[in-house]
């Protein structure tokens, strides 16, 4: 992998004895904190040659060092010289990845790179423009989706929470948010080119976020408890970093040619953020609040003042009532549509039924036109599979758009991530009703 920073180097560390190299391969790898467990899970995986090892163990030990710049205080990640380069060689070396085993990027996760070098190299230099706008890209690529095809989901699955679990710790959304200030201040005519791509890179790693999903409950430990609600932290600190009141700012000049391009993220985080919650749940909670709040507000006689909770909350209900009308309109189509069913409905003798394919191959049968495939299928009602001596059940096949879905489920006692969707669904209420009066 050729880079100004290698070329840069001293000619003699190329020439270091076999013994040495090994030595610092070693030592790279232990500072890495490869587990002998996670070798023993892919001994049946394809593997990273050598050569390609080697270069990414250069590559990545060159990002930064930790030093000590003030006596008694922990150690501090600094970059290393040329440290751009370096993070230019490492985009390089994923995009030559391979596209189903993603070798490079389950190496990087053994090793804890975004933990260990590229989260602490953005926190510690945000200013450094060059050098973030570099990171960033490698975040982006590393928090992608796997491709359907991939192999091992589930390792890759572990590191991505990680990962989540890293952006959360480290308070790396502030930092993001900042970026888009310069951008967002400006006119959509006055943006240059620079701003277009800073707002694209930090809009599609805020979607690449919530596009991971929390683990399931049952395979949680203890000390991996926050696996399970990651999604759930992820959406308060969004919220309290004013993301979605950035989202609100895109969505009021959705059509104009300068936004259009963000379009399709800006739907992806909506549904994202809204996908785990039930929508009975979400009103339910917001009648409950207004009506604590009505009750609240009449007792005190408007002697105190509201507080931020009520004013989020008033918002959300009068986007809500302000949505009235469009709410009515689409009850009377309902109506009509369940109307003209019912008097087309003809005898089950006439009836039919129809086999879809899934893409991984799972058949479903559709009888009933008016239901959705999943209440046809309900998962108590799948037939179980045979257990014979002798013979091992089949792994069950999950489509990659099954597991990366939300599948988790907000409860009543979320109430403050209930409490941002409910602002968040009056928000768009008021902007339909903005566009569709």
């Amino acid at each position: 992998m050729a880079s100004p920073a290698a070329a840069s180097a001293p000619a003699g560390r190329d020439a270091e004895p076999a013994a040495s190299s090994a030595q610092h391969d070693e030592e790279e790898l232990e500072d890495f904190a490869v587990s002998s467990s996670d070798e023993e899970n892919d001994a049946n995986e394809p593997q990273l040659d050598q050569d390609m090892m080697n270069e990414l163990l250069l590559v990545c030990s060159n990002l930064g060092m930790l030093r000590v710049q003030v006596e008694g205080e922990a150690p501090v990640l600094m970059r290393g010289e040329n440290c751009v380069e370096w993070i230019h060689d490492l985009q390089r070396a994923i995009r030559r990845d391979h596209a189903k085993h993603k070798l490079v990027a389950k190496q990087l996760g053994k090793w804890k790179i975004l933990q260990k070098k590229l989260l602490p190299l953005l926190v510690n230099h945000q200013h450094d423009w060059k050098l973030v706008f570099s990171i960033l890209k490698v975040l982006v690529m590393l928090t992608m989706k796997p491709p359907r095809d991939s192999t091992n989901i589930a390792q890759q699955l572990k590191y991505l929470r990680q990962y989540k679990h890293e952006f959360l710790r480290c308070g790396v959304i502030p930092i993001m948010m900042t970026i888009l200030v310069d951008p967002l201040s400006r006119k959509s005519s006055a943006r240059t080119f620079q701003d277009f791509l800073n707002m694209e890179i930090v809009l599609t790693l805020i979607r690449n976020l919530l596009a991971i999903p929390n683990e399931d409950p049952r395979f949680v430990t203890s000390t991996t408890s926050y696996f399970s609600h990651l999604q759930e932290d992820l959406i308060c600190t969004l919220h309290e970093e004013n993301v979605y009141e950035m989202i609100l700012l895109f969505a009021q000049d959705i059509d104009s040619p300068e936004n259009r391009e963000w379009n399709l993220l800006i739907m992806e985080m909506i549904e994202l953020t809204l996908d785990c919650s039930q929508p009975k749940s979400v009103v339910a909670f917001a009648k409950k609040q207004w009506a604590g709040e009505t009750g609240k507000n009449s007792s005190s006689n408007g002697q105190t003042a509201p507080s931020r909770g009520s004013t989020v909350l008033n918002l959300g209900r009068n986007a809500a009532q302000a949505g009235g009308s469009l709410l009515e309109k689409l009850s009377s189509e309902k109506k009509a549509s369940a109307l003209h069913q019912s008097g087309s409905r003809r005898h089950s003798n006439f009836g039919g039924i129809m086999t879809m394919v899934g893409p991984t191959g799972r058949t479903t049968v559709l009888s009933d036109f008016s239901k959705t495939v999943y209440d046809q299928v309900p998962q108590a009602a799948k037939k179980p599979t045979s257990r014979r001596r002798g013979k091992k059940s089949a792994a069950p096949v999950t489509d990659i758009h099954e597991i990366f879905g939300g599948k988790g489920r907000v409860t009543e006692s979320d109430e403050y991530v209930l409490a941002v969707r409910c602002v968040l669904c009056g928000l768009i209420s008021l902007i339909l009703c903005c566009f569709y009066p």
